[in-house]
């Protein structure tokens, strides 16, 4: 038989679910507020390619081209 202190435990963490249950559908609608301004915040291309300056966009694409020429030099080592 399951012992006290496992009843217990059992009771808490039941209680403790049951807790969060209410408080989320209590204030569902602010959570989901939140939920959807935090993902509208997060800006969603990190580089604006169309206001970078042609010699920054050169640049990255070299930097681009560096880092697949790396990538495939390393795969060509662990071939031959």
């Amino acid at each position: 038989m399951a012992s006290d202190s496992t009843i217990k435990g059992f009771a808490a963490g039941a209680a403790a679910a049951l807790v969060l249950v209410y408080l989320y559908k209590k204030n569902n609608t602010k959570i989901n507020r939140f939920a959807k301004n935090a993902v509208n915040s997060v800006p969603g291309n990190l580089y604006p390619l169309k206001c970078m300056s042609d010699a920054k966009l050169e640049e990255l694409k070299e930097n681009i081209e560096d880092v697949l020429s790396e990538r495939e030099a390393k795969k060509e080592n662990k071939k031959g």
